[in-house]
């Protein structure tokens, strides 16, 4: 199981999509620029930068958490499409799935904390609780562990079913009355 020696790093800057072999790279820490961030956006840390009279016009409105859209997305896609995220057999595999669900999910509830740092700006008022920014670190360290566990399982392999072919002596399924071998077995 891929475990973080630090989880409260700051992520770096929005990168270029990555494809499912840069996870394989050897990445110790989140700060690594080859790490994977999701792009994600600290949106109350915009609206707290915006000027009061900006601010007014959302006041009252439920705004995301750092990181909550992406994890809702994230767990989007695994509610339907269950059977591609369906529990492995192996019990290990089955907790490691498990765990690393867990830290994704723990993104989509609102951080109730005291804000104390900004994602959106250096000078902007804090908006994101270090434990947010924590719990951020360990779902992306949760999405390294979901690649480890899927190619360990490797790719799922469907059992393909033929149909019995009828005998050359049998009736034609066609449904003529005449021998297969007369009819459509030729």
């Amino acid at each position: 199981m891929t475990t973080s020696p630090d989880t409260s790093q700051t992520p770096p800057p929005a990168q270029e999509p990555l494809g499912p072999d840069d996870f394989d790279a050897p990445v110790e820490t989140l700060d690594d620029e080859r790490s994977w961030q999701p792009e994600v956006l600290d949106t109350r840390g915009a609206i707290a930068s915006l000027p009061e009279e900006e601010r007014a016009e959302v006041a009252g409105e439920e705004i995301p958490s750092f990181a909550q859209v992406w994890a809702l997305g994230f767990m989007y896609a695994v509610e339907n499409w269950p059977e591609d995220w369906a529990t492995p057999r192996d019990k290990d595999a089955a907790q490691m799935l498990d765990d690393a669900l867990d830290n994704i999910v723990a993104l989509t509830e609102d951080d109730t904390a005291k804000p104390t740092l900004s994602m959106y700006s250096d000078d902007a008022p804090p908006s994101v609780s270090q434990q947010r920014l924590d719990d951020f670190g360990a779902a992306i360290w949760a999405v390294y562990d979901l690649r480890q566990l899927w190619k360990s399982l490797g790719p799922k392999v469907e059992t393909i079913r033929k149909e019995a072919t009828p005998g050359r002596n049998d009736p034609c399924p066609c449904g003529s009355g005449t021998k297969y071998k007369k009819c459509h077995g030729e």
